[in-house]
């Protein structure tokens, strides 16, 4: 639209003018609007980036920390396997006076018996024998 025209224009109808500076002031304002979402967006992207890695690393050191424990479990289980293996090879090589005494006594559980065997062995008037 050439100078004239518009004048022309303006002339026959003042409100044409006011609507073209109010379009104006809203694509401008549209601009904004859009150029603030796509820095948001951006911004959203690369905290995202940021913490995945994060995660990546705890959640590599949660499953280092899980593998442990569970070595030390199996770590555990073999350990009272040889403890209650040690404990009735004691009671047999004992023999089965060891164990009537001990159930004489009122000691059925085998801590008690531990403790009655080590506590009294060489306390009692026979040497410790039995």
């Amino acid at each position: 639209m050439t100078e004239r025209e518009h004048a022309d224009v303006s002339r026959r109808n003042p409100d044409t003018l006011e609507k073209r500076e109010t379009s104006r002031w809203l694509d401008i304002g549209s601009a904004i609007v859009l150029a603030l979402a796509t820095m948001a967006s951006a911004w959203c992207g690369y905290q995202s980036a940021l913490w995945s890695g994060v995660q990546t690393f705890r959640l590599a050191a949660v499953s280092t920390a899980g593998r442990e424990a569970a070595a030390q479990s199996m770590k555990a289980l073999e350990l009272r396997g040889l403890d209650a293996s040690m404990f009735i090879n004691y009671v047999e090589a004992r023999g089965r006076t060891f164990a009537a005494h001990s159930v004489s006594d009122g000691r059925v559980c085998a801590a008690g018996a531990i403790g009655s065997a080590t506590s009294t062995e060489g306390s009692r008037e026979d040497g410790g024998r039995r």
